[in-house]
């Protein structure tokens, strides 16, 4: 994978030649940048999301199951028990999806912020050194 320095550097020095020629330099936005390194692993992250946040329905849905479940005593007990069982495993499986999300954009976003340093300081020790 490439890092955030060379895909800048290819996207801002790509000239067509093997010359740099300073005047076809074309500037991009760093933001379209993280989007070309991050963006899959973005993505993943919003799918992981908006799979969690479709498993925050289960609960409140099992939940009125249940309570009609307790107010009708001609209904089975083992109705009950699924019921009282798929509470508890979309409940966990909720819970584990929204850790490995948290987790995920954590990494995803300690990789952008080490990034985006790197690149500050190389530029800023450039600019010092190399005027």
């Amino acid at each position: 994978m490439k890092n955030l320095e060379e895909t800048i550097k290819l996207s801002v020095y790509e000239t067509g030649t093997s010359e740099l020629n300073v005047g076809k330099v074309k500037i991009t936005s760093v933001i379209k940048c993280l989007f070309k390194i991050y963006g899959v692993e973005l993505a993943v992250g919003a799918s992981i999301k908006l799979v969690q946040d479709l498993l925050n329905f289960a609960g409140p849905f099992f939940l009125s199951l249940i309570i009609t479940f307790i107010n009708d005593p001609t209904q089975n007990v083992s109705n009950g028990i699924i019921y009282s069982f798929l509470l508890f495993f979309f409940s966990t499986t909720r819970s584990i999806i929204l850790q490995q999300y948290f987790d995920r954009m954590f990494v995803i976003g300690s990789n952008i912020r080490t990034s985006l340093v790197n690149i500050i300081y190389k530029k800023v020790i450039t600019f010092l050194f190399f005027k």
